[in-house]
């Protein structure tokens, strides 16, 4: 069934827009002429549907998780750089969203390396321990709790 995102001539526009953090989910609704609630559902469906990590050998698997880590790495140094620039405090929400999608991929990786062989398992562990040693020391202490709750919550 069509919702009236996906038949709107505009969506993928609009979509790109606010995937790359230059237009809030509130004006993106405005233009497809949907409520807030709507599109929020929708873009959570969709990432739901796209953040399925899943790789099939351990070698990338590893790949996987260095690519996400230079990701979490990249984004979290922007954050910091420009949390208090015009362009942080418009966009910051965002890339904090990003952020939040990045360490759920982490966990779901880590939750699929745990069920591959045990060959390189070491070197993964050791990138894995090297990012939370760094982003606990670089995160603000509200997010350092809030990220080891969520490391916590899915060991």
């Amino acid at each position: 069934m069509a919702t009236k995102i996906d038949s709107h001539p505009r969506k993928q526009e609009v979509l790109a827009l606010v995937s790359s953090g230059k237009m809030t989910i509130k004006e993106a609704a405005v233009r497809l002429g949907v409520s807030y609630n709507e599109l929020w559902k929708y873009l959570k469906r969709r990432a739901d549907q796209q953040t399925k990590v899943t790789a099939e050998s351990l070698d990338e698997k590893i790949q996987l998780l260095s690519e996400v880590l230079s990701k979490v790495k990249e984004l979290v140094e922007k954050i910091l750089r420009d949390a208090h620039s015009g362009e942080g405090l418009r966009y910051g929400p965002n890339w904090i969203r990003e952020l939040r999608n990045l360490v759920n991929d982490l966990a779901k990786l880590q939750a699929q390396i745990v069920d591959s062989p045990t060959i390189l398992i070491q070197n993964v562990v050791e990138s894995h321990n090297m990012l939370q040693t760094w982003l606990l020391t670089n995160l603000c202490d509200d997010c350092k709790r809030k990220l080891i709750k969520f490391l916590e919550e899915n060991k």
